[in-house]
């Protein structure tokens, strides 16, 4: 094994005092200064070491400098600081056939070379976290235990997140399929080939702080075993193992069994499709490195519970959203500000549009909208929002409208499925009225107010079978449909934005022309909104 290490000595007469009192190693008597230099550098775990000349009292920490303090001592102590090259964290991330001798990383479970227990990789070396020691954190720039703020996999053909920050290693014969969203791909992880990604250890740190992670998942063939979505295990025991993962059917998040205490109390929550599925108090998640992994846990047995299916648009935040969000992000099927771009959609599910013609950014009271004519729109030019695909699924848009020119038959909101089925779900007519469209047997529409020209006005619309085809003005009730059963081709539909396309010549609401004017802030939902929901939408 290779031992090389630089020690740096403070002044006489400093004491070190660590972050935290765990922090100590060992201590013992020692015949000199250089004894205890050298007991500290055979120790793997050493990083700082402070000495007695008079007492002969060697003490070995595996604290640093950087996140601990000096204090004034006796003139016979002084501290040593060790620092190691970074040349000899090379092997970082490679087979353990590289580091089987290496005293500074280990071979971790999954055969790659990874930063020993109790410390962390900074993107250079690994070295000791601080465990989020409040006091000395505040000294710490660029540390390696920042806490993440958001991570996003889109599995758009690789394993990358969107930002390229974290290094992940995936398992060879990985395939992508069409995603959810018709938009990009989903990852296919295969049980039976033990498929599964990896961000080695270090990168992704929440010892004893909140997270949230959301995904979506389509399981393919699962029995009463564990399908593991999301982990990461420092070790096999109460507290530091943490696991998100499909178990007897059913979700399940777990640091362990939880049997002992850890430092604070919290709840855990789990939420299928965005409604609250379960929760239990439990204590905080107590790893402070390794692997974090996608599609299996190290959770007992190990290695046994890899996931069988596609997942899709993964993120980890470290903070715990409350059900407001999580309902929010599992339910918001499309989300266009018009801000900056004229077809980003600004949800998590990246249904992005094309623009036909010349639509425009033109300014407004707050930030930017789109203005469109008869020969300028976005549209999606892919089958997705699959929600409305299904029949009686319940739903809901909302959009600001100024026209600008005088009254024609018009249409702002289309939809059209592979099949032929096409709808102008809102429209506007020759005489300004607003009209909302859905379809059972026949057209069922709902009539609304003339909408002012130059002036903005809130349109919001929401369905569900029990209270029908529901149409907000300005945030309040207007009028309804009645209860019907809203019914469709089961395939996933594109959607026009400002126009028919010149689709709705055949469409049962009747051929319209594009709409002309200005549209902002188009929300569209796989959930009836409440009345409350619908009036503080048009009041922001």
């Amino acid at each position: 094994m290779t031992f090389q290490s630089y020690i740096w000595l403070s002044d006489w007469g400093t004491k070190f005092q660590p972050s935290v009192q765990s922090s100590l190693l060992s201590q013992c008597n020692a015949p000199s200064l250089l004894r205890c230099s050298s007991s500290c550098n055979l120790n793997r775990e050493c990083r700082t070491f402070d000495y007695d000349s008079s007492s002969l009292l060697c003490r070995l920490f595996d604290d640093t400098i950087n996140t601990s303090n000096i204090t004034s001592s006796v003139q016979t102590q002084r501290i040593e600081s060790v620092t190691i090259p970074t040349s000899f964290s090379n092997n970082y991330g490679q087979p353990c056939s590289k580091c089987v001798e290496d005293r500074y990383l280990a071979c971790s479970d999954f055969g790659t070379c990874e930063c020993p227990i109790g410390s962390c990789w900074d993107g250079a070396q690994c070295d000791k976290r601080n465990d989020f020691n409040a006091s000395a954190s505040l000294n710490i720039s660029n540390w390696c235990i920042q806490p993440v703020f958001d991570i996003f996999w889109p599995f758009n053909g690789n394993t990358h997140d969107s930002k390229n920050k974290y290094t992940s290693v995936s398992s060879a014969g990985i395939s992508y399929n069409t995603s959810y969203w018709g938009l990009g791909l989903a990852i296919h992880l295969v049980r039976a080939s033990e498929e599964y990604v990896k961000i080695p250890s270090g990168q992704i740190l929440f010892y004893s702080s909140s997270f949230t992670i959301e995904t979506w998942i389509c399981s393919i063939g699962f029995t009463t075993a564990d399908y593991a979505i999301f982990g990461q295990c420092q070790v096999n025991m109460t507290n530091k193992c943490m696991y998100f993962l499909v178990r007897n059917y059913k979700l399940t998040c777990g640091f362990g069994a939880n049997a002992t205490s850890g430092a604070t109390s919290l709840s855990m929550n789990v939420y299928l499709n965005g409604i609250l599925d379960g929760s239990r108090s439990l204590y905080s998640f107590q790893g402070s490195s390794g692997d974090t992994t996608i599609g299996v846990t190290y959770a007992i047995p190990p290695g046994s519970n890899y996931f069988n299916g596609y997942l899709d648009l993964m993120q980890f935040v470290s903070s715990a959203k409350n059900a407001s969000d999580i309902l929010r992000d599992a339910t918001l099927m499309a989300y266009y500000s018009f801000d900056t771009s004229l077809t980003t959609d600004n949800s998590l599910n990246g249904i992005n549009t094309t623009t036909s013609g010349s639509p425009s950014l033109v300014l407004v009271r707050v930030n930017q909208a789109i203005q469109v004519n008869p020969n300028a729109l976005v549209y999606t030019d892919y089958a997705s929002f699959p929600p409305l695909e299904v029949s009686n699924q319940p739903h809901t848009y909302f959009l600001w409208v100024k026209p600008t020119s005088s009254y024609a038959l018009s249409t702002i909101l289309f939809g059209i499925g592979a099949t032929g089925w096409r709808l102008s779900i809102i429209m506007m007519t020759e005489s300004g009225h607003i009209v909302l469209n859905s379809f059972n047997v026949g057209l069922i529409s709902v009539s609304g107010p003339i909408i002012p020209l130059n002036t903005w006005t809130h349109v919001g619309a929401t369905y569900s079978s029990i209270n029908g085809f529901i149409l907000y003005i300005n945030g309040i009730f207007y009028s309804t449909s009645g209860a019907f059963k809203y019914t469709t081709t089961g395939i996933s539909i594109d959607v026009f934005i400002g126009s028919d396309g010149g689709y709705g010549i055949d469409c049962i609401s009747g051929s319209s022309v594009g709409f002309t004017g200005s549209l902002d802030e188009l929300f569209m939902y796989s959930r009836e909104l409440t009345a409350s929901e619908m009036l503080a939408a048009a009041n922001p």
